[in-house]
């Protein structure tokens, strides 16, 4: 059998504000318990296979696998970057765990002591009852004889007596001790500085019952606080507006006058990415008032709520496209059950079962297209009287042996209720049209007759018609020519309303019978609209602090961390430089140090994110520190990448003109114009919409 180490978990304690979190992907060293300056590793192996182990990681949730160390030492020391623990092997713990139960070594030992003590008090015994047959046996009839031999065998008895109450007593120790016996000796161990302790009331072992070096004011830190990279951070605080977290978000700056106004970079970028990518999520600035020395009533940018709908009245529009079909179909279909190709219909086209087919754009007849054939549809949403159809129609108008017509129906309620320009071609004579009213309560009227020749006798062609019916007024437009009617009052109201659209047609077999363009318009009607009132966001504000302030430094942030920075941000971003004059890149960097290390020691674990300035250049008038403040903030991008703070390119956005930013200076080579700070705004906006997974 060989020792090895239990599956230790990896925790910082100090994450989710004390609870404590496990930490995946941790990489541990392992030294022996008492190389206190690390500087041996020891190689470690699978428990059970034996196969080294390199590295040693924790899992995704934080466990770290079995494993036993070279040596199988009882105590060694995991390692993980500055933090430390001591651990002890599982068969170490186990006899530990013997001896806390009293079964030690000194007990072990004077159980086998006192087991050896019997066997030769019993080997003695039986060495005096033998002695004693002996001197009977020979005496024979010697009186003396017999007498020694009584005396032997009494001190035989009284030997194995003893070495049976010996035994009895050695069995006795033997035994393991009772569960009272158990606990009497915790409760004495329980009171010695280096025995067994009872747990606190935040269930850890107190300080004095631990070894000096795993209490927990000998650690230097706890394993696993390398929890998050400050990208990971600034990422799941973005995957909170992208995946509308029901949880606050903030930002917050430390910077100067390039970034204190609402024209300004900072401002400007986050507002047009709350605009832009999450327009689902209320948003605000609060904005620090240097003359004040404190910040303004917060200024709303979106409230992200849904627009309250004003209320409406009913709203009639005019010659609206209600239904359209050119009649495009491969191959033939039955016009019967068909929707038309554009447009709402209460109905599809209604004719008699295979009177008319469908096929390469047109209708034609079939053998049963017999007489008075009616064609329509019902379309939807129309109102009123006023409708406007129209047909393009093939027709031959050539004598036959029998009387063939086509029309084209405006309104159609029923044969007796409707509006309809007829084309007749009868056996003999010309042909006739005539565009005729309907009604129920009135019969049949003629409106208009067109003149013989408006239609051309005895040819086949293609002819368009129209009929459009506005109030009273009736019209109809044939081949170009266009005759109206008008209706009576009784008429308007028999027609208003719901109606069919379509043509009636009496071309049995006619080959030369085709539609091939049908349209309708007519007045759509809008219902009237109570309204609705606005519906708050159920999302809390995302809010963007900016304490920027004119002519200052980090100082000026540093001097008013509690005011400037009331609540935990979920970053935090530095744009500093302008106003450190001459100074150096390390007086500079010192500074930036000691503002991070300042809020860091208020925030924990808040990513910080670098912003570098414009450059600056040579101004019109006064001193020239461009060259002091260009290095700084050369320097500032080296100094970002060695801490692992997130970096955003302000400066590079500049220097990649050709004029290397120049002309989005002002001329005191300082303060971006507006131009400047739009670049500088699209170069902050696209740094921060990369952490956004918003397609």
């Amino acid at each position: 059998m060989v020792d090895y180490f239990d599956q230790p978990i990896a925790v910082d304690p100090t994450g989710n504000d004390g609870v404590g979190t496990l930490v995946p992907n941790a990489e541990f060293q392992v030294f022996a318990g008492t190389d206190l300056s690390f500087a041996t590793p020891l190689a470690v192996y699978e428990a059970v296979s034996g196969a080294e182990i390199n590295p040693l990681v924790s899992s995704s949730v934080g466990q770290l696998p079995q494993f036993r160390v070279e040596g199988d030492p009882e105590y060694v020391i995991l390692k993980s970057g500055q933090f430390e623990v001591r651990l002890r092997s599982v068969f170490g713990a186990a006899k530990q765990a013997v001896a806390d139960a009293g079964l030690g070594p000194e007990v072990v030992a004077g159980v086998l002591q006192a087991a050896g003590e019997v066997s030769e008090l019993a080997t003695a015994a039986a060495t005096s009852a033998g002695s004693a047959s002996t001197a009977a046996t020979a005496a024979g009839d010697s009186a003396t004889a017999a007498q020694g031999a009584v005396t032997d065998a009494a001190a035989a008895k009284a030997g194995a007596e003893t070495a049976r109450d010996l035994a009895i007593a050695a069995a006795a120790a033997a035994v393991a001790p009772t569960v009272e016996a158990m606990d009497a000796r915790i409760e004495v161990k329980r009171a010695t500085p280096l025995g067994i302790a009872p747990l606190d009331n935040q269930s850890r072992v107190p300080d004095a019952n631990l070894p000096a070096r795993l209490a927990d004011s000998a650690l230097t830190a706890k394993i696993g606080a390398t929890v998050n990279t400050p990208a990971e951070l600034i990422d799941t605080a973005i995957a909170k507006l992208d995946m509308r977290a029901p949880s606050t978000f903030t930002c917050a700056i430390a910077s100067d006058s390039t970034g204190d106004g609402t024209n300004e970079w900072y401002e400007l970028a986050w507002q047009a990415l709350f605009a832009s990518v999450w327009p689902d999520r209320p948003a605000r600035v609060v904005r620090w008032n240097k003359a004040n020395d404190a910040y303004i009533a917060p200024i709303v940018w979106q409230t992200a709520e849904t627009p309250a709908v004003p209320p409406s009245g009913e709203v009639a529009t005019p010659n609206v496209l209600i239904a359209q079909d050119a009649f495009n179909s491969a191959s033939p279909v039955e016009l019967n059950g068909r929707a038309p190709d554009v447009g709402k219909a209460l109905t599809t086209w209604t004719s008699t079962p295979g009177a008319f087919k469908v096929a390469s754009g047109m209708i034609y007849a079939t053998a049963t297209s017999g007489s008075g054939f009616n064609c329509y549809f019902t379309p939807a949403d129309r109102t009123g009287i006023e409708i406007h159809t129209k047909a393009l129609i093939r027709f031959n108008t050539t004598p036959s042996a029998a009387t063939r017509s086509v029309g084209l129906y405006g309104p159609y309620i029923t044969s007796a209720n409707r509006i309809l320009v007829t084309l007749t071609r009868p056996t003999t004579g010309n042909c006739t049209l005539i565009l005729s009213v309907a009604t129920t309560g009135g019969g049949s009227r003629t409106l208009a007759t067109f003149p013989v020749g408006t239609i051309p006798e005895g040819t086949v062609g293609e002819y368009p018609f129209a009929i459009d019916v506005v109030g009273t007024s009736v019209s109809a437009t044939v081949n170009g020519a266009t005759l109206s009617g008008t209706l009576t009052t009784d008429e308007v109201t028999a027609l208003t309303g719901t109606s069919r659209v379509g043509f009636v047609a009496s071309v049995a077999n006619d080959p030369d019978f085709a539609v091939k363009e049908f349209e309708a318009r007519g007045t759509v009607t809008t219902p009237a609209n109570p309204g609705s009132p606005a519906i708050p966001s159920i999302y809390p504000y995302a809010t963007v602090y900016n304490p920027s302030a004119a002519g200052t430094t980090a100082a000026y942030q540093l001097a008013r961390l509690d005011a400037m920075y009331p609540v935990r941000p979920d970053m935090l971003m530095i744009a500093h430089g302008h106003n450190y004059g001459s100074d150096s890149p390390a007086t500079f960097l010192a500074a930036i140090d000691q503002f991070v290390d300042a809020f860091l020691t208020k925030y924990p674990g808040v990513p910080v994110w670098i912003v570098s300035q414009n450059p600056e250049f040579t101004p019109a008038s006064g001193t020239d520190n461009s060259s002091a403040h260009n290095a700084r903030q050369v320097a500032l991008r080296a100094h970002a990448r060695q801490k692992g703070w997130v970096y955003l390119p302000g400066f590079e956005a500049f220097s990649k003109r050709t004029d290397g930013g120049k002309s989005y200076v002002n001329t005191d080579g300082v303060h971006p114009a507006q131009v400047g700070q739009n670049l500088w705004r699209d170069a902050a906006v696209a740094g921060i919409r990369a952490f956004s997974r918003r397609p």
